[in-house]
């Protein structure tokens, strides 16, 4: 059986314990982690995670099905503070063979998307790029004539 705990001391672990075994494995993901969220997927689990206020920049991390990490931190897009982009508490979601990373931007969402698993991000296929609003602000539109 494995799971994820989140600690007093805000520090992410897997806790993997064998089916016919009398102790369990601990592995550390990640400290300083104020929420995060997890998605299994063939031969992994993928974890988006992000500090507090802040620090609110997500991070994502590969783990085995034992919960031994396989990869290094990952930021998969900026966080801009004040806050803006890929800040703050995390969500997963598998979109066909997509996996799809996203965040609350104000009234907004931010979204990336992984075609392999996690390993690199890129904008969300499909999707308007997200424009800070004050780039918005400053850009004038000129209707065709």
């Amino acid at each position: 059986m494995l799971a994820s705990v989140l600690d007093e001391q805000h520090a992410l672990w897997t806790v993997f314990c064998p089916q016919h075994g009398d102790t369990c494995e601990l592995s550390r993901i990640a400290e300083n982690v104020d929420s995060y969220a997890a998605l299994q997927t063939e031969q992994s689990i993928l974890f988006a995670y992000a500090g507090p206020a802040e620090t609110p920049q997500i991070y994502t991390r590969s783990v085995d099905l034992r919960g031994v990490p396989t990869s290094a931190a990952h930021t998969p897009s900026t966080c801009w503070l004040p806050r803006g982009g890929m800040c703050g508490a995390p969500t997963l979601a598998r979109l066909g063979r997509r996996v799809v990373l996203a965040a609350r931007d104000g009234t907004d969402l931010a979204a990336v998307e992984s075609p392999d698993l996690g390993h690199s991000w890129q904008p969300l296929h499909g999707a308007e790029p997200h424009v800070p609003r004050e780039l918005v602000a400053q850009t004038r539109i000129t209707p065709p004539q």
